[in-house]
C-alpha cells in the first residue's frame, strides 16, 4: 500500500503544474482538522443564534415583567381602595342595623392585601384570594342592604301611620289628664289635649290612616275619628266644617277639618285625641315637634 498521495494543481490555460507530495498520515490530520474546525465554527455558529434567542426571549420577558408589575401595582392600590370602601359601608350597614334593631352578620376576616408574597407569587394565589374576599364580602353587603330596605320600609310604614305631628297650629289651653271641668267645677279626666286657635284655622293628618267616623256628638260637636297601625285611633273634636268622608284615606299633612266651637265647647278649640287599644294617651308623647304658635 502507497504511503503518499500527489496533489496536482493544473491552472487554466497556460501556465505552470504544479504537484504536491502529500503523506498519507499527515493528509489524514488534515482532514481530521478540517472536520474539527467545521465542527467548532458549526457549534460557535449555532451559540451564538441560541445566546441571541435567549437575549432576545430574556428582554421580552424583562418588558413583560416590568408592565406586569405595573399592573400588579395598580391593580394592588385599587384593591386596597376598594377593600377599603368595603369597609366603610359594611360599618355604616352596621350602624344602620343597629339603629333599627335588625341582626345583621356582615363580619368577614378572611380579606388582606400586601406583602412581598403578595407581589411576588407567581401563581398570584393571594390575588385569587383577595378577589374572592372582596367578592364575600360585596354579596354580604348587597343581602345587607336588601335585608335593611325591607327593615327600613316597614319601619317607615310604621312611621307614616304613627302620629308625629301636631295637627293644627295655636296654643294649648287643657293638657291631657285630670282637671277642673269648666263646665261642672268638678276634677275630671281630660282624655286628649285642647288646642285654641281661631275659628276655621285648617286641621291637618298627623299620620297616614283610614277616616272611620265622621259627624256629630253630643260632647264632642262635629269630630272625625281615623284609624292607624298598631290599633292606634285619633279623634278630632269641636270642628266647623269637616273636609273628609269615611272610609277615606288620607296621608300626614292632609287637610281633614277646620277649628270650631261646635258640641260641649267654651271657645273655638281643637280637641284632640289618641288612643292605643281603645284607651287614650297622652298625645304629647308621640309628638316629636313643638307645637307651633300663632
Amino acid at each position: 500500500m502507497h504511503d503518499r498521495y500527489t496533489i496536482t494543481i493544473i491552472p487554466n490555460g497556460s501556465g505552470s503544474v504544479h504537484k504536491y507530495s502529500v503523506k498519507r498520515q499527515h493528509l489524514r490530520y488534515a482532514i481530521a482538522g478540517a472536520a474539527v474546525f467545521v465542527l467548532f465554527f458549526a457549534f460557535l455558529l449555532v451559540r451564538f443564534f441560541i445566546s441571541t434567542n435567549q437575549e432576545l426571549a430574556l428582554s421580552r420577558m424583562n418588558r413583560e415583567l416590568t408592565v406586569l408589575k405595573s399592573v400588579n401595582a395598580k391593580y394592588q392600590a385599587n384593591a386596597e381602595k376598594l377593600e377599603s370602601r368595603l369597609t366603610y359601608f359594611s360599618d355604616q350597614a352596621k350602624k344602620l342595623a343597629t339603629y333599627v334593631g335588625a341582626d345583621l352578620s356582615l363580619n368577614d376576616n378572611s380579606m388582606g392585601i400586601g406583602g412581598a408574597d403578595y407581589l411576588n407569587n407567581r401563581f398570584a394565589s393571594y390575588m385569587n384570594k383577595d378577589l374572592d374576599g372582596m367578592n364575600r364580602k360585596a354579596e354580604k353587603l348587597f343581602k345587607g342592604f336588601q335585608e335593611l330596605e325591607k327593615i327600613f320600609k316597614n319601619k317607615n310604614d310604621i312611621l307614616r301611620h304613627t302620629p308625629s305631628m301636631w295637627p293644627v297650629k295655636g296654643f294649648i289651653t287643657d293638657r291631657f289628664g285630670y282637671r277642673k271641668d269648666p263646665f261642672t267645677g268638678l276634677r275630671a279626666f281630660h282624655t286628649g289635649i285642647d288646642i285654641a286657635a281661631k275659628r276655621g284655622t285648617p286641621i291637618f293628618a298627623p299620620a297616614d290612616g283610614i277616616v272611620t267616623m265622621t259627624g256629630k256628638n253630643r260632647g264632642y260637636g262635629n269630630m272625625i275619628a281615623i284609624s292607624h297601625l298598631n290599633n292606634i285611633t285619633t279623634r278630632y273634636g269641636h270642628l266647623q266644617e269637616i273636609l273628609v268622608k269615611k272610609g277615606q284615606r288620607v296621608k300626614r299633612g292632609d287637610l281633614i277639618a277646620t277649628v270650631g266651637n261646635t258640641g260641649r265647647s267654651t271657645g273655638p278649640h281643637l280637641h284632640f285625641e289618641i288612643l292605643v287599644n281603645k284607651k287614650a294617651v297622652n298625645p304629647a308623647d308621640y309628638m316629636i315637634s313643638e307645637i307651633m304658635h300663632f
